[in-house]
């Protein structure tokens, strides 16, 4: 996935959309619809249920996923809680590596977006990318049959 001519601001932005986009395959798949807005709920709860009989035994997708979504969403109130509550108010954002952060002694709250091999973090919160798509790739393999 790294491609070294590419900004690290690409390279994150692509594996942001690989978030975003198994979010949507998430969202289908809800038999909660937690995303879901009231009005809908209904109707997400019934689709979601059908597509499970059809489609009986898929796995969960990655524990992390909606969590790292999430904080992708928010991030302004995540930055706005970072402001107030880092004690260094030095940051690191955006980094790009196969071998590790570039800068030791930060701490995890002060490191945003980071991706290191396969694995996107961004606070505190970590998921495999690989994982992702691989799920991703099986729910729509199991669909299809």
């Amino acid at each position: 996935m790294l491609n070294k001519a590419q900004k690290p601001s690409s390279i994150i932005s692509y594996a942001m959309s690989i978030i975003n986009h198994t979010m949507v395959i998430v969202r289908i798949l809800d038999k909660e619809a937690i995303s879901s807005k009231k009005k809908d709920k209904e109707r997400s709860i019934e689709r979601a249920k059908i597509l499970h009989q059809r489609t009986p035994n898929l796995e969960n997708p990655p524990h992390s996923l909606r969590i790292i979504r999430n904080d992708y969403e928010h991030f302004e109130e995540r930055l706005d809680e970072w402001a107030v509550n880092s004690k260094s108010n030095n940051y690191i954002d955006l980094n790009v590596s196969n071998h590790g952060p570039i800068v030791s002694g930060v701490e995890d709250r002060d490191i945003f977006r980071q991706l290191e091999g396969h694995n996107l973090t961004f606070w505190n919160n970590s998921v495999n990318l690989q994982e992702t798509v691989t799920w991703a790739n099986m729910v729509g393999e199991k669909m299809e049959k």
